[in-house]
């Protein structure tokens, strides 16, 4: 028996929406079947994990575990903080402030820009 025989309503799952997904998102199950996991509005095979369907580049669900966990809330709080950063007006902060925060960032590469 495998971890996705033992998923019950409650559980979390890391989900991957897609094929380019990087992180996957820590959900939670809502109810299960025989034959599949449903979080949220999708559904998963208990066999396999896969969206039925889906084909290549559909979405899956994996087991958490503490280092997809930690990749799961990088991303996460990334997302928040790039999202609050682009909305927030330059004058918003101190310029002293902006040094600080801009100190804290790796500086940029080939791939960050």
């Amino acid at each position: 028996m495998g971890w996705l025989d033992e998923l019950k309503a409650g559980d979390e799952v890391v989900a991957f929406v897609n094929g380019s997904d990087r992180a996957g998102r820590l959900l939670k199950v809502d109810r299960t079947t025989a034959t599949q996991i449903i979080v949220g509005n999708a559904r998963y095979r208990r066999s396999d994990g896969r969206q039925p369907g889906s084909g290549y580049g559909g979405g899956w669900i994996v087991e958490v575990t503490p280092e997809r966990r930690e990749i799961a809330n990088q991303y996460r709080l990334c997302g928040t903080i790039r999202h609050r950063m682009g909305r927030l007006p330059f004058n918003a902060l101190p310029a002293a402030l902006w040094a600080e925060i801009l100190a804290l960032l790796p500086p940029p590469d080939d791939r960050t820009g």
